[in-house]
């Protein structure tokens, strides 16, 4: 169990660690997580001999080194050295940083480190899911046998929802926990998702393949910045408890991306969010399928639209640069070969302008070309609001072609600098307007590809207060 009481806003397991290398070369130690995802591991005296460096600045790493905390398993993946202290020569005390803890498990590789199930408890999902007709509640109920007037506080739960894919299950679960001091009685909800995969996958790969993936969801349709404050893994082959009862051994993570010191999101209501949890129950396994297959075909898109939500007192002008980058390779995924003009055709005109370049320019004239025929900023713009459909059509004004000559001008000023600027200059309240908008555009686009059609997309946006607050013209 973790000593929280030694550090605010940190877990701290004491107990003993070594290098699987090296079993009988242990040393006593604190490891402490913080809440914001950073973990270190305190050792008294030094791991191991250290090994040779080529220069005094080089990087000692350890792959895995193993813990025992009580009675309990630890592992930790991927530590590097942080700092020595020395009396004398003897080395008294190393810090090591800690990409990775495991709380459970005994690993003696790294192949040792692959998990088929998860349960994933992500910040705001509870309070997305909780705020809807859909979402199981606390009620006064009363039962054909009880006596006139007796009531009974219960959970009325309700199915938990599953998208079976790619040989993955996922499941969103609803339940509750029931505590309280003596006399009195709490019963909160929560909501996590439990993940099943038809074969093993290694820990590296969760977080890109699994995890990243859910976070992003929670935080699309919530509308937030949501983080993953619990993960709990096991292995079907790994079982324990009494035999006529074995279960697979439940371990949980630590890792960089956890984190748990966000401010509770206590004043949310339905229009915060993007989509309601209503939206998405009908629709369930289309929607978060969907959104798997967006999460590996687009991600690069998907980094930088995430990107500004999850960084802290980022610059606006950063922050637009990353939205106007997301809005085009979109468009270069979803539209890989557009071109202005058809390809036969512009491949004549191509061969035609090199052939009478003079020889000295031809490398430049032939490079410059090679990409001569892809669709221009503007005209992928207008392609996306085309795809967007009213919701974003509406929201632009009456001429979308000058708000996306807009978005391109600004993007132009911020990358290609001039001193005679043609966009929005940032700071005013038109860069505030257009910046909001075209985070607009990109949402609606990936409600698109979720497989909420164009009128399906103004009827959710409409609940939407960030969206509300946005409509009206640009221009008089």
């Amino acid at each position: 169990m973790p000593d929280i009481h030694g550090a605010q806003g940190a877990e701290r397991f004491t107990g003993t660690w070594w290098l699987p290398s090296e079993p009988r070369r242990r040393r006593g130690g604190v490891l402490i997580a913080q809440d914001d995802g950073q973990i270190r591991l305190e050792l008294d005296g030094a791991l191991s001999a250290q090994p040779r460096r080529s220069h005094v600045d080089e990087q000692v790493d350890y792959e895995l080194v193993r813990g025992r905390v009580g009675i309990g398993d630890f592992t930790l993946y991927k530590c590097s050295d942080m700092g020595m202290s020395y009396q004398g020569i003897t080395p008294t005390r190393q810090t090591l940083h800690v990409q990775i803890a495991i709380d459970g498990l005994r690993a003696s590789s790294v192949n040792d480190l692959a998990f088929d199930a998860a349960n994933i408890e992500i910040d705001l999902l509870h309070e997305w899911a909780r705020r809807s007709k859909a979402a199981g509640n606390p009620v006064w109920k009363s039962y054909k046998n009880d006596p006139h007037g007796r009531q009974r506080f219960v959970y009325d739960p309700v199915p938990k929802l599953s998208m079976t894919a790619h040989d993955i299950q996922i499941d969103l679960i609803p339940g509750i926990t029931v505590g309280g001091p003596v006399g009195h009685l709490n019963m909160d909800t929560w909501h996590i998702f439990h993940v099943d995969l038809a074969q093993p996958l290694p820990l590296e790969d969760w977080h890109d393949l699994i995890l990243r993936p859910l976070q992003n969801f929670v935080s699309f349709v919530s509308d937030q910045a949501a983080w993953i404050n619990k993960v709990r893994v096991s292995h079907s082959a790994r079982l324990v408890g009494p035999p006529s009862q074995r279960y697979p051994a439940p371990a949980t993570v630590y890792g960089y991306w956890a984190k748990k010191d966000k401010e509770r999101a206590d004043n949310l209501t339905p229009s915060s969010f993007l989509v309601n949890f209503d939206d998405v129950v009908r629709v369930f396994e289309r929607v978060l399928s969907n959104w798997l297959r967006l999460s590996r075909s687009f991600k690069d898109a998907l980094t930088l639209f995430f990107g500004p939500r999850y960084a802290e007192r980022m610059y606006l002008e950063l922050s637009f640069l990353m939205l106007a980058q997301a809005l085009e390779v979109f468009h270069r995924t979803k539209y890989p070969t557009g071109t202005m003009i058809p390809p036969d055709e512009y491949e004549e005109i191509r061969k035609s302008l090199i052939k009478n370049t003079p020889r000295a320019h031809k490398d430049l004239i032939s490079a410059r070309l090679t990409r001569g025929n892809d669709p221009f900023y503007k005209t992928r713009i207008m392609d996306l609001i085309r795809y967007a459909g009213p919701a974003v059509s509406k929201l632009v004004g009456q001429r979308p072609d000058r708000w996306a000559n807009d978005v391109k001008n600004t993007r132009n000023d911020l990358t290609h600098w001039n001193p005679v600027r043609e966009g929005i200059e940032p700071g005013t309240q038109e860069f505030f307007d257009l910046q909001r908008q075209a985070l607009i555009l990109m949402k609606t686009i990936l409600l698109r590809e979720l497989g909420f059609s164009a009128d399906e997309c103004a009827r959710v946006l409409a609940n939407n207060r960030i969206y509300r607050n946005a409509r009206g013209p640009v221009w008089a």
